[in-house]
């Protein structure tokens, strides 16, 4: 083998030292190839084969299972809304009081009534949806209080607009104003005079949207439609792949009627889905030590989408928690294919593990198809509630004590710096006011640093084991971030020392588009080398990742290095 080593200098260069000769062929790297104080005097020692390839590795299909083979998108939702504002379901009792909002809006004691009110709900949810696919969503149709026909013409209609394989279509239904779902897996909708229930069996409703679809019931009983779904599978009938052609999510199991706690919203699985900040804020809130204000959790200054705002912090801890958590308990291959292939879905099933948590308080079991694991105990949710609870802490320490009085003086002071440059609270209360105050002065969230400290420790001590470390999916949401790129680099380099499966499962979370993307910016020196090893070991593993830097013009990196290093050198 080739042994380099690769200094950071104001040249990076690579040079090739000496020749060696292996014994036996090693399975991996010895660990020891890259100790930690190589690594903080910035520099590595990469051990390449003459011939390509790890040495003993075997070489196959399984180098390049990390690819995903096709890539999705969701770009046409429809909502059904069988709510019926006013009238309870036959089969359903419910308690006075009880759960009555519904995407956070009251129905019957808000600002609107009958159908101005679902057509407020049906906004605010499209809303919701929306924000976790900006771009990517073209149609979003309502069926509120539908009949079958009306559901069918527009699934029909949706799915002639998407009919590509890698186009998938949404269905939304929320039936809490409907009876609850067969055992025969039929859901109920209305006749066009309200006086009759219709049912309508599932596998219509696959024929209506055809497939690769995501089906999504929010209602007491839900687990039923898995069921029929699974035993049709059994039975042989013509029914779709169920868990992957079809993605479904259901509120509870089949034996099972949904929370009617008046402190809590009547879709809270709805909300689960398409709000998880608001609803994992408040949890925290009821279990943490500290007393917060109910204002607080409904106003969280900032917007999802920006990192550097107080909602935003929150949003990407959550991302990176929720992402590990599924990375640590769900198979390889099942783990891409939802998290990795579509945004929408991957937005949806991490938000589900959320509903798994938060549903598991009142012994209630969201289902899906395929069947994630349980994960509402996994460790990592401790420190989200502790990253969490520390920043919603410091917003309330931060925030200006309410006036009772306003006074002009007051008024001027806070001159034009009193509307947010975010435009509102991204966790606002839908019909709430349009402006709040500005986002106070809260130092960063050290999350991020304690999950590289953890990973850091795992590698020096826990790096014997071939189990991946749970906080490699982390590393990739701190690429994300200037602040600690450096060090993360660094950690994965050390990682990727270990030998092909550190590669393998490097690749396989999805870190190759983001260092890919670093390599094409035009990287600082001080990333460079780290950056180098990295894609050393990766081409090491898998050659046609060359293709990529080809097409993305990443290869005039190397170039500029060994230009670098060959220029000569001017006197002084």
């Amino acid at each position: 083998i080739r042994v380099y080593r690769l200094a950071v200098g104001s040249s990076a260069h690579a040079r090739a030292d000496s020749r060696v000769r292996l014994g036996p062929p090693i399975k991996r790297l010895d660990t020891r190839i890259i100790p930690s104080r190589m690594l903080h005097e910035h520099q590595l020692l990469l051990a390449l084969p003459d011939e390509g390839g790890w040495p003993g590795e075997e070489r196959g299909d399984e180098i390049s299972a990390w690819r995903m083979r096709e890539r999705m998108k969701t770009p046409s939702l429809v909502l059904v809304l069988a709510l019926n504002i006013g009238v309870d379901p036959p089969d359903v009792t419910k308690p006075t009081p009880c759960a009555r909002l519904e995407c956070w809006l009251d129905p019957l004691a808000g600002p609107v009534a009958g159908q101005k009110a679902i057509e407020a709900i049906a906004t605010a949810l499209q809303q919701q949806y929306e924000q976790w696919q900006p771009r990517g969503t073209k149609t979003v149709r309502a069926c509120l209080d539908p009949t079958a026909q009306e559901v069918r013409k527009w699934c029909a209609s949706l799915r002639r607009a998407s009919p590509g394989r890698d186009e998938r279509l949404l269905l939304h239904f929320n039936g809490h104003g409907v009876p609850r779902p067969t055992v025969n897996g039929e859901v109920w909708l209305f006749n066009r005079t309200f006086t009759q229930y219709h049912p309508v069996s599932i596998l219509d409703l696959l024929s209506w949207l055809g497939t690769p679809c995501v089906l999504v019931f929010d209602c007491h009983n839900a687990g039923r439609l898995n069921e029929a779904l699974a035993a049709m599978g059994r039975a042989g009938e013509a029914a779709p792949k169920v868990g992957h052609d079809v993605i479904v999510l259901s509120a509870c199991a089949a034996h099972e009627e949904l929370p009617t706690s008046p402190e809590l919203p009547a879709d809270l699985f709805t909300a689960c889905l398409t709000s998880p900040l608001r609803v994992a804020l408040s949890f925290v809130r009821r279990d943490g030590l500290v007393a917060l204000p109910d204002e607080l959790l409904e106003r969280v200054p900032g917007s999802p989408s920006e990192r550097r705002t107080p909602a935003g912090e929150l949003n990407w801890i959550f991302t990176a928690v929720t992402d590990a958590i599924a990375w640590a308990t769900l198979p390889r291959d099942l783990f891409r294919r939802l998290f990795r292939q579509d945004m929408l879905l991957a937005s949806l099933c991490r938000n589900f593990l959320l509903a798994q948590r938060v549903f598991a308080r009142y012994d209630l079991h969201p289902t899906s198809s395929p069947p994630l694991p349980e994960a509402h105990g996994h460790p990592l949710w401790g420190a989200w509630d502790l990253a969490a609870e520390a920043i919603l802490t410091q917003l309330a320490a931060a925030a200006p004590p309410p006036s009772r009085v306003p006074s002009a003086a007051a008024g001027d002071e806070r001159g034009a710096s009193g509307a947010s440059p975010e435009g509102g609270a991204g966790l606002a209360r839908p019909g709430g006011p349009s402006c709040s105050p500005s986002p106070p002065a809260v130092p960063p969230s050290s999350f991020f640093t304690e999950q590289l400290t953890a990973f850091e420790v795992w590698l020096s001590r826990g790096a014997a084991d071939a189990a991946a470390p749970e906080q490699l999916p982390i590393l990739l949401q701190v690429l994300l971030s200037p602040t600690h790129r450096y060090a993360s680099l660094l950690l994965l380099g050390r990682y990727v020392s270990l030998g092909p499966f550190a590669v393998r499962e490097t690749l396989g979370v999805g870190i190759f588009p983001y260092v890919l993307k670093l390599l094409s910016s035009s990287p600082t020196a001080e990333l460079s080398t780290p950056l180098l090893y990295l894609w050393a070991a990766t081409m090491l593993y898998d050659r046609s990742t060359r293709i990529e830097l080809l097409n993305h013009q990443a290869h005039c990196f190397f170039v500029d290095l060994l230009r670098a290093h060959h220029s000569p050198r001017r006197p002084a």
